[in-house]
């Protein structure tokens, strides 16, 4: 996996905690 895909799957983590969702990766993200 490059730098673009792990960058891409990072900002959909965060993205995911800021608009509140309570998903195990929003969790997870929020909680890293």
């Amino acid at each position: 996996m490059d730098k673009a895909e792990v960058y891409r799957q990072l900002k959909e983590e965060i993205d995911s905690v800021v608009a509140g969702e309570t998903s195990d990766t929003a969790r997870y993200a929020s909680a890293a």
